[in-house]
């Protein structure tokens, strides 16, 4: 009986709008608006949102573009000129340290808007969709809105 309930949802499912939600209990159904379906054999049905999934590829893609166009050969000859250690390593990252680093810091960004930072790199992405990295040397700032005996 719940083999059949279940491959009747699964029926209905395929032959509705692709906005169509299966619930694991079977038989309870609920619309939920942007998603896509799929069948997965090990879980039944599973929801694939249509924005969210894009969104992610596309951030993806940033973060490979980022990746095979910043300079981590250049990086490392400036690091290796001022002996610039990271502190986990007691020495100077080779060039693929440099970019397993710089790609954890840009997946750990996720499309959200921020910055984070480590070992002299920077991973930034703006609400406008710019993702960079950058080595940072040295920086000083200054906030117009902030007192700067806060700081």
């Amino acid at each position: 009986m719940i083999l059949a309930a279940r491959s009747e949802a699964i029926r209905i499912f395929r032959k509705l709008s692709p906005c169509f939600l299966y619930k694991e209990s079977v038989g309870r159904t609920e619309t939920v608006k942007g998603c896509v379906p799929s069948i997965d054999s090990r879980v039944g049905i599973r929801i694939h949102f249509r924005g969210m999934a894009v969104q992610k590829l596309r951030f993806a893609q940033q973060v490979e573009e980022v990746l095979d166009t910043f300079d981590f050969e250049r990086v490392h000859r400036v690091m290796e000129s001022l002996s610039w250690t990271w502190a986990n390593l007691d020495r100077v990252p080779t060039q693929p340290e440099l970019a397993a680093e710089a790609r954890r810091l840009l997946a750990e960004l996720d499309g959200t808007p921020g910055v984070l930072g480590s070992g002299g790199l920077r991973a930034s992405y703006k609400e406008d969709g710019t993702l960079s990295l950058k080595f940072i040397l040295c920086e000083s700032w200054s906030d117009l809105n902030e007192d700067s005996a806060a700081r």
